[in-house]
């Protein structure tokens, strides 16, 4: 049996069985991305392409398939900021242009 600490407000993909989790406190979110492959037992981890520190995002699935998109809050004069992570054997985020 293997256990899972969770916290946050974690991004479940019923279909595909994945958790996502954003790594934010307090005063902010770092570059990590977890995603727990329940039907593996793995965790994977990836990171955001760029520094995040300060910043609050939200993680969400795509309609279908094995996609994250992270959504970064605006910040100042700042737009938001958009990722597209692609989650295989491993979490792979790149930045998005909506």
């Amino acid at each position: 049996m293997q256990a899972l600490e969770v916290w946050g407000e974690p991004e479940a993909n019923v279909t595909e069985n994945l958790i996502a989790f954003a790594s934010c406190a307090d005063d902010g979110c770092d570059n990590k991305i977890l995603v727990a492959d329940i039907v593996r037992g793995v965790v994977l981890e990836g990171g955001l392409p760029v520094s995040t520190q300060q910043t609050y995002f939200s993680v969400k699935w795509a309609a279908s398939g094995r996609t994250l998109s992270v959504e970064g809050e605006s910040f100042g004069d700042r737009p938001p900021r958009h990722f597209i992570c692609a989650v295989t054997e491993r979490v792979v985020c790149s930045a998005s242009r909506i």
